[in-house]
Parts: structure tokens; C-alpha cells; sequence
């Protein structure tokens, strides 16, 4: 490959280098591998029936609307906004089926360094944004908090097509990994120190925000492609990176059950298939546009079993949200600070009105349709989309 670095090439271990120049037949074991794992790992239970009773456990995953302890709902707005994943619940109330009405509960906060550390933050937030649009959306876009959105403000972004932006993922990962990534070349150049400290800071943010699935596989990939730039300052074979960064699905069959992490892998193996670039200055604003299409349209069908509902124009609204989404990530950050807070208010409201124009494309869908179908499917028509013709160019 051109642009190999032999200097820097020494002070990796030879096992990262072989890694990070996975040839075809390595790719495609992957592959093998994870088709037999997750056709032998069976998807978790679903709840059935219904009691009363007291349920413990810890906080997997907060929405607007309430928590997910060990996998059953714990329905109560009030408990979103002041619970956050990790933490221990223990929960007295009546279940029918997965879904758990409260009577009481007791929580204790989640131990360790980042914990503490994201719950500081999360008070910050809470201490500098008075607006409540404001603190929620930019704790959910920043930190992966989603209990403290307005539920009417959630509802917009589920009808809107543009639910998944609350839920932090590989996007918002990929955003804040460019951005370290350019402050660490600005301190030190192209240099391999510079990568090292830039893929720590993107390792720190992926455990501030909960460590997701998504922003494992995110942050691995963001990772590899820092260290191979400043290796090789070359192309990369992106396939290579993506498998790397299904090693946490290999390790643990379970996490391709996980609707989060179907969207993020399925994601990403979309723009493999069918991302293309454009050259010029329409062009670098068209490429953008067209990646945002293929994604939204490649998970239509995933995202309208999560979320109940589809939108045709779902593809626009999430393009046109990107870049208002990149303003409130920094003026969050800035109002974390304790400035800006009123900008980043205005800037929030103007959002959720632009959503509000694509509300009326929404159809209501059932949400229990099987999301591993649906995911399988949308992956497999993209082959036949496409075809298969040079099909081996695309990763390279």
C-alpha cells in the first residue's frame, strides 16, 4: 500500500499490524463465523403473563418515557429523568407482560470512575440548561442520556423519522472522534503520539457515555482508522476495520439481539455496500446527502419495528438534522461551561419545529415485528440492489 510509514510500522506489535491488513479470506471467515454465532444464539425471552411482585437489577437502557431493568420496562417518566444506565433499581410494582407499572422503587447509583464522572457531568447540565427541550436533547445527542427529553419533544423525533439521532450511536461517536482528532493533530502533527492520545480521549468518551454497543463499535472503528492513518496516511480496507469492530458481537452473541446494535453494525455495512463519493464542491456536499439516504433507507424496515412508526421523508429529515445536531453537541458543551445556554435553547426549538413540518409524512406500524428478519432482509437486498459485479472494489 502506498503511504506505509516503516519508522512508525516498529513501534506497533506485529499482531495489530497483521490485524489491521485483513486480506479476503480472513474477511470472509469473519463473516462465517458470525452467521454460525448468531444463527445458534438464541434471542433473549419475552416476558409473558403478569404479577405482582419486586424486581432488582441494574439499568440497561433510559428513554423519555422510563428505564429498562433486566429486560423488562419500568414505565415512569419521573424515574427517566433521574436515572441513568448502570444504576442498581429495586423496583415494587404489578408487570403484565414486560412492561412494569411502579409503586415504589429505590435506587442506588452506579459505582466506579466514569459513572461518577458522566453523573457530575449530567449535573452540570442540569445546573447551567435551565430550558427543559434544551437539557434534554443535548444530554441525549452528548452523553447517550435520553430520561430527561420532554416526552412530547421524543414523540416529534419518533414521527419525524429521526428518533434514532437521540440515541447516541456511531454518528455522534464518529463527530466527536474528527473532532479529537483534528485538536490532537493541532498539538501534535501527524505524528503516532498524537493518534495514541487521540484513540484515548475517543476510548474515554465511548465510557462517559455508557460504553453501547454502537459506541464500542464506533469507537473501534474511529480507533483503527486513527492508528492506520498515522501509519500509513493511506487507504484503508474498510471492511477490515468493520470487522474488527464486530469482535465485541463475536465475544458476545447476545449483542446482535440488541435493536441498538443491529442499527449500528447494519449501518455501517450499508455504507460499505452502497456509499459512493462525488468530487467538487457540489460534490462534497452531495456525498453527505447520499450517505444519509442510504442508511435510513437500508434500515427503514429495522427502524420502523423499534420505533412503530415509518417515514417516507425520514431520509430528508435526518440529513437536514445532522449538521443543526453537530450546533447543539457544541453549544451543549459550551453550556455545560456555563455560557451559551440561551443559543443552544433557541437552536433546540428551531429543531424540534423543522421536525414538526414531517410529522404529517408519519405511518403508524406494528411494533412487534421481528427485528431479525427485518434486519437480515434489509442487509441481503442491498447485495442484490447493488450486485455483485466488482463487488470486491468496494472494500478497498
Amino acid at each position: 500500500m502506498s503511504g506505509e510509514n516503516p519508522a512508525l510500522e516498529k513501534k506497533l506489535p506485529g499482531a495489530v499490524l497483521q490485524i489491521m491488513r485483513l486480506r479476503g479470506w480472513v474477511i470472509g471467515a469473519c463473516f462465517l463465523l458470525l452467521a454460525v454465532h448468531y444463527s445458534t444464539t438464541p434471542p433473549p425471552p419475552e416476558p409473558t403473563g403478569q404479577e405482582t411482585g419486586v424486581w432488582r437489577g441494574v439499568v440497561s437502557t433510559v428513554t423519555a418515557r422510563g428505564a429498562m431493568l433486566s429486560g423488562l420496562w419500568v414505565s415512569s417518566p419521573e424515574l427517566a429523568a433521574n436515572v441513568d444506565r448502570g444504576d442498581s433499581l429495586m423496583v415494587i410494582g404489578y408487570r403484565r407482560g414486560m412492561y412494569i407499572t411502579p409503586w415504589s422503587i429505590r435506587m442506588k447509583p452506579a459505582p466506579g470512575l466514569f459513572q461518577r464522572a458522566r453523573r457530575a457531568l449530567l449535573d452540570r447540565f442540569t445546573r447551567f440548561v435551565p430550558d427543559s427541550l434544551a437539557l434534554g436533547i443535548s444530554t441525549a445527542v452528548i452523553l447517550g442520556s435520553r430520561g430527561r427529553v420532554p416526552v412530547s419533544a421524543a414523540r416529534t423525533f419518533q414521527l419525524s423519522g429521526t428518533a434514532h439521532l437521540l440515541a447516541l450511536s456511531g454518528m455522534h461517536t464518529g463527530m466527536v472522534a474528527g473532532f479529537i482528532l483534528v485538536v490532537s493533530r493541532l498539538l501534535f502533527g501527524r505524528k503516532l503520539a498524537g493518534a495514541i492520545v487521540a484513540v484515548a480521549a475517543v476510548a474515554v468518551f465511548v465510557a462517559l457515555t455508557g460504553g453501547r454497543a454502537s459506541t464500542i463499535r464506533a469507537g473501534t472503528m474511529a480507533g483503527t482508522l486513527i492508528l492506520w492513518a498515522a501509519i500509513h496516511g493511506g487507504r484503508v480496507h474498510l471492511l477490515s476495520v468493520w470487522c474488527i469492530a464486530l469482535l465485541p458481537a463475536v465475544i458476545d452473541g447476545s449483542v446482535l439481539f440488541d435493536a441498538g446494535a443491529q442499527m449500528s453494525y447494519g449501518a455501517v455495512l450499508s455504507l460499505i455496500l452502497l456509499a459512493r463519493t462525488w468530487n467538487g464542491l457540489f460534490g462534497r456536499l452531495l456525498t453527505p446527502f447520499w450517505a444519509g439516504v442510504v442508511v435510513i433507507t437500508a434500515l427503514a424496515p429495522l427502524s420502523a419495528s423499534v420505533y412503530g412508526t415509518v417515514n417516507p421523508a425520514g431520509a430528508v429529515s435526518t440529513v437536514l438534522s445532522v449538521p443543526v445536531m453537530a450546533g447543539v453537541m457544541a453549544l451543549g458543551s459550551i453550556a455545560a461551561a456555563g455560557a451559551g445556554s440561551g443559543l443552544l435553547a433557541w437552536l433546540c426549538e428551531k429543531w424540534l419545529w423543522m421536525l414538526g413540518l414531517f410529522t404529517g409524512f408519519a405511518v403508524e406500524v406494528n411494533p412487534n415485528a421481528s427485528l431479525t428478519a427485518v434486519w437480515l432482509a434489509s442487509v441481503g437486498s442491498l447485495f442484490v440492489v447493488k450486485g455483485l459485479r466488482n463487488f470486491g472494489k468496494r472494500f478497498r
